[in-house]
């Protein structure tokens, strides 16, 4: 085995598999249905989408949840085994597990508060007709959730994981499956290393 392959196995070694994922069940964008808004051209060839609400609440929660993401993000590399799925370095998963436990914490005692404080009144500013700034026909009662499913709307969740064979399945299927996972593994490791590059985590 050469110097550069002990390396990098020991470098690979000393990290581990994490994912990270975004909660919003509210979207404040909705497809207006074809044939409520004018246009020129087929209905097939035009898409239209209206806001919901004006909420710089509900735009400060998603701001921080993207900040927060892309905060993780730049710690870690894409692990080239399945999407979504990446590599983070051993020495990160503390401080990347501390920072996300806050960010929840922050969501749920700050920023969400916040947001549904203010979400009766921009739900009723948007049921006024269109000349005073509101959707008019295009409200929706149906569109809005009530406070409560709103409560836990928000959240970030994020988990250090592993693959493995499941042990219950038949001998024949597990070793097979065996096969698939390690060349799997092995392709991946080979793009991991080869997409180190300066400035990506030291580990």
């Amino acid at each position: 085995m050469t110097n550069k392959q002990t390396r990098d196995i020991s470098l690979l070694s000393r990290a581990t598999l994490f994912t990270i994922t975004i909660h919003a069940r509210f979207g404040n964008r909705k497809v207006i249905p074809k044939g409520k808004y004018y246009s020129e051209a087929a209905d097939n060839r035009t898409n239209a989408t209206m806001k919901l609400i004006e909420s710089p609440e509900l735009d400060r929660i998603e701001k921080y949840q993207n900040e927060i993401k892309q905060w993780c993000l730049a710690r870690c590399m894409p692990s080239f085994i399945t999407k979504g799925v990446y590599v983070l370095a051993l020495t990160e998963a503390e401080e990347v597990d501390s920072a996300l436990r806050e960010a929840n914490s922050i969501l749920k005692n700050e920023l969400v508060p916040a947001f549904l404080a203010a979400y009766p009144k921009q739900v009723m500013e948007a049921r006024r007709p269109k000349e005073e700034g509101g959707l008019g026909s295009l409200w929706n009662e149906k569109d809005y959730p009530s406070v409560d499913r709103l409560r836990d709307a928000f959240s970030i969740e994020h988990a250090f994981i592993s693959f493995g064979v499941p042990e219950n399945l038949p001998e024949q299927l597990k070793a097979e499956a065996g096969r698939k996972l390690q060349k799997r593994f092995e392709a991946a490791q080979e793009e991991i290393v080869a997409a180190l590059q300066p400035g990506l985590p030291t580990w």
